[in-house]
């Protein structure tokens, strides 16, 4: 089988349905590339530590390589989200069903990203292929819902018991907890599911740090809100780098916006 790049591009080529996968594809990466990007140098940027061309340049590089890196490694994440579908045997509906998924995910990403709503392409993806799989077969039948969550009245063993042989995952990657005897699986998905305030407090901000409005009184919705914070730097971030580089500076301990403002009134 022929699987070098010439071979491919002749195939992109003479093949339409393989055309616009690859451009949806390309669209995917772009989209998750312009909302990744920001949030890994938005730190050494804020603190004047690297010029901007050259933090965008220093993630694209480290963004490339981190996916063909541990593609080459370990593919089970992939493996993961093509198990927890069923498109049935029909290979000209499987291959519509992904258009539709990375075609949800461009839209869904450009959307969000203008609405300032925090997004993911991974729960894009995920929800696109499950959408689609319902389409096809006319049912949730086609979706691995031992997958996605633990079997009704399961318990916190068997649970993990689940995910450990769906994930290939040991028993120190799955970390369960328990809520008044239901067993829960901390997830990523779950900090979108915090309000503004909850997300800065998360994120080391004081209790008492104003983010409804800025410094003129301009009131900031909820979608404004949830931008900031995701390009804002987090106070033990900041705290780190001035206690390593100026301790006599640290003689004080702060913990409140009320705090500081009586420390630097003049």
């Amino acid at each position: 089988m022929d699987v070098s790049l010439a071979h491919f591009l002749q195939q992109v080529l003479s093949n339409p349905a393989l055309t616009v996968t690859t451009l949806l594809t390309l669209g995917v990466i772009f989209v998750n590339g312009w909302t990744d990007a920001p949030n890994a140098i938005a730190t050494c940027v804020t603190t004047r530590c690297m010029r901007v061309r050259s933090a965008v340049i220093m993630a694209a590089i480290f963004n490339f390589l981190g996916v063909f890196i541990m593609t080459q490694l370990n593919a089970s994440v992939a493996s993961t989200i093509s198990n927890m579908v069923d498109f049935g045997g029909d290979t000209n509906a499987a291959l519509i069903a992904l258009c539709a998924a990375l075609f949800s995910i461009v839209v869904y990403s450009v959307g969000a990203s203008l609405l300032g709503i925090p997004t993911s392409e991974s729960h894009s993806l995920i929800a696109g292929l499950s959408g689609a799989a319902i389409a096809i077969q006319g049912g949730i039948g086609g979706i691995n819902m031992d997958l996605i969550a633990g079997l009704p009245g399961d318990s916190a063993e068997g649970f993990r018991a689940s995910l450990e042989q769906v994930l290939d995952l040991g028993p120190e990657d799955v970390i369960l907890f328990e809520i008044d005897g239901a067993a829960y699986f901390l997830a990523d998905i779950g900090l979108r599911m915090l309000t503004p305030r909850e997300l800065y407090m998360a994120n080391g901000f004081p209790v008492d740090y104003k983010i409804e409005r800025d410094y003129t009184g301009t009131v900031y919705p909820k979608t404004k809100q949830v931008a900031r914070c995701g390009n804002a730097v987090p106070p033990p971030f900041a705290t780190a780098l001035v206690r390593a580089n100026l301790p006599e500076w640290c003689s004080q301990e702060i913990s409140t916006m009320e705090e500081l403002e009586k420390a630097v009134a003049v």
